[in-house]
Formats: structure tokens, sequence, C-alpha cells
């Protein structure tokens, strides 16, 4: 069996990042342990495994020891497993070379996919089988099988160093320090980002979507690609898939999402806007959530506690482009802006906080854009603002929230992420540490950022 490869499409592509993490479980010694490759619409995970399929042949496989079964395709969708893995194991253990490999795409479309795949990669020690598709596996899956059944790479949307190497466009400055202490030499310096914002505006409008970001700089998002984009984010078989009866319910959400990313919002409020019942909101966005497309964040009170029962929350798109697919590009004065490039923010959180320990605080006449929490129950461990004003007056008073909490909770780090600004201001008694919002997630996306003190 020769693998099934998209050769144009695997050879002409450049590599997303994830790909090394992908090639170091199938050449390693991973026996035994299925692998899940997930991500949302269009973040590159068909084409990234035929790459990881080519690299093995490459690397050594035997010969007809590497299978692409696509079960989104209707001959596959019956395929059989079992056999295909059966048979993979055969010609590895003859061969006594490399592992062979049964890469699994569209695995959605397979009931309860999460214990067949297990048992193949229990049954079939030779054989790395990988799932590709959208959905995490749900709450009810108990931990511990999930740690022995799976190995998990989830496939986010690019980052923005990722769009900066695919478009060929020159890195920013080296990398500051550790959040708490600030990068540059102080004051208000405009000249340390360049002409980096005009690149990360163009970032933020399409250089999520692997396919966008190799195009030439500022080209539009539009044509065949953004309506495939919105096809398989909106309009996809995703909802009918998991039981959504109103599919159409469903991509209106998504929309609405999109448009107001970043805003708070209730399930009595998404409920009454879109006439469905709450329980029918709460569903779609666990499925939202748990297919990578939307990120849910929640509230701390003044002294950075949460609330015990969650009524408002800040729904974000996981990839800000999606917003530009759907209603067209932002400017980078729009009032849309701040909330996409604190969409951003959010997504390259990972590369230097805790999401699951984040939050954003709105009180009476206090508002921080992230706040992420001590675990054992301690003051903030740190408060992150998001700032990109037109008017540079009017960005620092609204800042006046962050320093205030930072005097009440003694939280030990801070960031501003700003238009321009880069160094220590002092407001109100506090040192507020100004980062450039694209050149430290450049840094951080590039795992060049030390994370604050802990």
């Amino acid at each position: 069996m020769d693998p099934i490869v998209d050769r144009p499409a695997a050879q002409t592509t450049r590599p997303r990042a994830a790909l090394r993490a992908l090639l170091d479980r199938l050449l390693g010694p991973h026996a035994g342990a299925a692998i899940a490759l997930l991500g949302a619409p269009r973040t590159g995970k068909s084409v990234l495994v035929r790459q990881a399929a080519e690299a093995m042949v490459a690397a050594g496989a035997a010969p007809g020891a590497v299978l692409y079964v696509p079960l989104h395709i209707p001959g596959f969708a019956a395929a059989p497993l079992a056999e295909f893995a059966g048979q993979l194991d055969r010609i590895a253990a003859q061969a006594g070379r490399r592992p062979g490999a049964l890469f699994v795409d569209d695995v959605d479309y397979l009931p309860d996919w999460l214990a067949c795949l297990g048992g193949l990669a229990a049954a079939y020690p030779r054989v790395r089988i990988v799932a590709v598709g959208r959905v995490r596996p749900g709450p009810t899956v108990p931990a511990a099988a999930l740690a022995r059944t799976l190995d998990r790479i989830e496939l986010p949307p690019v980052s923005f160093a990722e769009y900066l190497d695919i478009a060929g466009i020159a890195p920013p400055p080296g990398p500051p320090g550790p959040l708490e202490i600030a990068a540059g030499t102080g004051g208000k310096d405009r000249t340390v980002v360049g002409g980096l914002n005009k690149a990360f505006v163009d970032y933020l409008n399409a250089g999520g979507f692997p396919e966008m970001a190799a195009r030439p700089p500022g080209a539009a998002l539009a044509g065949p690609v953004a309506g495939g984009i919105v096809k398989d984010s909106l309009l996809g078989d995703l909802p009918a898939r998991h039981g959504i009866k109103d599919p159409a319910a469903f991509g209106r959400l998504l929309a609405d999402i999109a448009f107001d990313t970043g805003r708070e919002v209730s399930l009595i409020g998404l409920a009454k806007a879109s006439g469905a019942a709450k329980n029918t909101v709460r569903r779609h966005l666990d499925l939202m959530e748990d297919a990578g497309l939307i990120r849910r964040l929640y509230r701390v009170d003044d002294t950075g506690r949460p609330f015990r029962r969650a009524v408002a929350f800040k729904a974000y798109i996981a990839n800000p482009s999606l917003r530009a697919a759907l209603f067209g590009p932002v400017a980078a004065d729009d009032p849309a802006m701040p909330r996409l490039v604190e969409t951003a923010v959010l997504d390259h959180w990972r590369h230097w906080g805790r999401p699951d320990r984040t939050y954003y605080l709105r009180g009476e006449s206090l508002r921080v854009g992230f706040v992420e929490r001590d675990p054992a129950g301690g003051p903030p461990v740190s408060a992150t603002d998001v700032s990109w004003p037109h008017d540079d007056e009017a960005g620092m008073a609204r800042l006046g929230g962050l320093v205030e909490f930072l005097a009440e909770t003694g939280a030990r780090a801070n960031a501003v992420l700003h238009r321009r600004r880069s160094g220590v201001e002092r407001a109100g008694g506090i040192d507020l540490n100004f980062h450039p919002a694209a050149q430290l997630l450049y840094h951080a996306s590039r795992g060049e950022l030390a994370a604050p003190a802990r």
C-alpha cells in the first residue's frame, strides 16, 4: 500500500511549526498511544499529516507501511481500519525498520473514535495511529484513560511569528525580558516597532490561515479561499455530525461572536438575541469551544477571585482572521481593531501564560483585559491590558483600572501591550511595563519570551 498523499499541496506548502512535534512522536518511542492532531477548520491539518507521511517515508519507513485514509470521502467512510492497521503492522515487522503509520483524517466521522483508535494503537505497537479531527474528546472521557490512549497535538491558527516567516517579512528587534521587566530604553519610543504594525494588521485580517499567510502582504482575503473558510467554519457539517438540530442558528451565533469578538456576553443575552433556549445556546458554545472555533474568558471580582456563578463572560473567536473572512478587513484605526488585537493576544497567551488560570476583570470602575490567578488561592499573579488607541492620552486614561487593580491586589507582574510604546512608565505610583503588542507576540510565539516570576 503506497501512501495516499496530495504531493503538490504537501510539497509546495511551507510546513507549520507543529510538524516537528508530530514527527517527534511518529519517529520516537511512543508505541501504544494514538496521536490526535486536532484543530479548527482551515488550520492546515490535512496538509500537515501528508507532509508527515512524506517525512516518514524519507526517514526510512518500510515501503507500503504508511497509509492516509480520509474518512470524509464516501468510499472510505466505512474503511476497515483494523485490517489496515494489521497489514501495516505486518509490513513493519517483516521489514524490521521504522514503524508504520495509519493517518485517519476527518476522524469526527468515526463514532467513538477515541476508543477505536486507542485500541488499534495498543494492539499494533509497530504502527503509529494518527487521528486528525476538529473536536476534542469530551469531558466524559476520564483523564487517566485519555492519558493512556491519546497523545494530543493542538494545531492553532498561524502565529504571528509563523506569519512573518511564511510572508518573508523581517522579524522585529530582539525579545524583551520577563514581563515584569520593561523592554527597550523607556519612555515613548515610537520607532521600536518600525513598520511591524502594518504587517501585524495584515496578519490580524488574514494571516491566521495558512493558505492566506503565503499570499502577497496586503492582498484581500476574498474569492475562493475566503468562501472556503466561511463554508468550512459556518456552513460545514460539523454541527450536524454532533447533533445540532439547527446548523443555521449555530452559524449565525458563530458569525455574531466573530463580529463582536472580545465583547462581554451572557447566556441570557445570547438566547434573547437568537430566539433560542439557553440550553441550546450553551450547547452551541460548548461545541464551538471543543472544536477550537471560539474561546470563553470568565470574570473575576476586584480582588481577583472568580465568581461562583459565571453569568457573564467574554467570547472570542480563536482565529481573529475569521472576522475579515466574514465581514471584510479592519483598518488599524477602526473601532473594532483593539478587540482584534486582544483576540490575538489571547490566542498567543499559551506561549507565556496559563490559559486555565486566566480571567478578565470588569467592575463598576475597574477593567483589566487579562488577570492570571494564583492556583493556590493567593493574590493574582499578573495583570495584562491591551491598549491600541490612535490617541495616546485616551489610551492612558483607560489604564486607570489596571493601576488601581495592581495597587489593591499587589499582583507581582504587569504588562501593557501597546500600539507603539516601550519601556516603564509610572502611573498612580505603579510602574507599568509597556511592550509593543506586535513585537511581544512575535517573540512569544517563537518561544523567546520569558514568563514573569511566579
